[in-house]
């Protein structure tokens, strides 16, 4: 009786060890997933901040580039790709039909939807260093915090001639 009894307490030695390695793993799996999934989601993507590509543009744009400065990620929405948008040509403030040819700039900072990103982008010409969009950028972050601002799902060349139609006004 005795050798049994040494048999279940082996038994045991050995299993419980293992079911608490296990119960352990799963809980730091968990864990991980929980703290990481904006890092996995981003990662995911096909975008990287200092990315340049060329985009379908307005006819006025032609040659502009589209450069990813950010990536996030909103549990709602899903990945979020934030962009520059350099050498656009827009109107102006003020300039009605008819008004004076425009002027070509830059965009500082517009988000977007990862699906309207990959309806725009043609092909990647390189990388680059990031430009300057932490002003637009955090203005963006703490009105989207407190649910007073989205993000673009329009194709770029669509919302760059929202922007334009704005300003016009």
């Amino acid at each position: 009786m005795r050798r049994w009894g040494s048999r279940i307490d082996a038994a045991r030695c050995r299993l419980v060890p293992v079911g608490l390695l296990t119960l352990l793993l799963a809980a730091a799996m968990m864990l991980g997933q929980a703290q990481g999934q904006a890092g996995a989601d981003a990662e995911a993507s096909r975008y990287r901040p200092g990315q340049v590509w060329s985009y379908r543009t307005r006819p006025q744009d032609q040659g502009s580039e589209l450069i990813v400065v950010a990536i996030d990620h909103d549990p709602r929405l899903g990945t979020i790709v934030h962009v520059q948008l350099q050498g656009v040509f827009l109107a102006g403030p003020g300039a009605g039909p008819g008004a004076a040819p425009g002027r070509t700039t830059t965009i500082g900072h517009m988000p977007f939807s990862e699906a309207a990103i990959d309806r725009s982008v043609i092909a990647l010409q390189r990388t680059a260093a990031l430009p300057d969009f932490r002003d637009g950028y955090d203005k963006w972050r703490d009105a989207y915090d407190v649910g007073r601002a989205g993000i673009f799902t329009l194709a770029v060349d669509e919302a760059v001639d929202s922007v334009d139609q704005v300003q016009r006004r």
